[in-house]
């Protein structure tokens, strides 16, 4: 018995090397030092906009995401995806009268995915939000989310349940989380938040469709 408890504990101890303890110190020391530098002035929260051609509705999401009761500082990014509808002009007006505001103009059409990537590569948020420009959010959404994701490292995601609007009505409730059905398809709403290293990590959105 004794024999057979070593040679389990060598096994074990094998995928303990110092090639694999070193990065996870370093990781943790990063964040530690990360969390201790930050001010009350940085970017919390990073809201991704993405619009192609969504002329009738980009104003609406982006006064969604404006109107936030959020506590703590959060930027607004807006991508178009090359929109030839007069995206651009209402997006460039906004701009006007909200300056902080960053604005995106991809010189060719990249779709959902690349465009997204686009924003959240400038974005100076700890967490990302990236939101269609065609669906809005409701005030408390940064709020509510951030209080869960903050709340444990582990946690890389959160998301809520969603209303449908225009010709569907109804409210969806949060599924709950399950990785395995995860892994055969997507369940959750394309707006959540989530850590930007998490998206660093995975590498990104990639150009697939539906491109969660």
């Amino acid at each position: 018995q004794y024999d057979r408890l070593s040679e389990g504990a060598r096994e074990s101890a094998q995928d303990y090397d110092w090639y694999r303890i070193i990065p996870q110190y370093i990781e943790c020391y990063e964040d530690a030092v990360s969390h201790n530098r930050r001010s009350k002035k940085d970017i919390e929260v990073s809201i991704v906009i993405t619009c192609h051609n969504l002329a009738a509705y980009i104003e609406e999401a982006v006064n969604s995401a404006l109107q936030q009761d959020f506590s703590l500082p959060y930027e607004i990014i807006i991508v178009d995806d090359l929109s030839t509808d007069g995206s651009r002009d209402i997006l460039k007006r906004i701009r006007k009268e909200h300056p902080n505001l960053k604005l995106i103009f991809n010189k060719k059409n990249l779709k959902a995915g690349p465009s997204r990537n686009e924003g959240i590569k400038k974005a100076k948020g700890k967490y990302i939000v990236c939101l269609d420009g065609d669906d809005t959010i409701e005030p408390n959404f940064l709020t509510e989310l951030h209080k869960t994701i903050d709340s444990d490292r582990s946690i890389g995601i959160a998301y809520s349940g969603f209303k449908l609007f225009g010709a569907d009505h109804g409210v969806l409730g949060a599924a709950k989380w399950d990785f395995e059905r995860l892994k055969r398809g997507n369940f959750l709403p394309c707006c959540n938040m989530f850590r930007k290293v998490a998206w660093e990590r995975c590498g990104g959105y990639k150009n697939i469709n539906p491109s969660w």
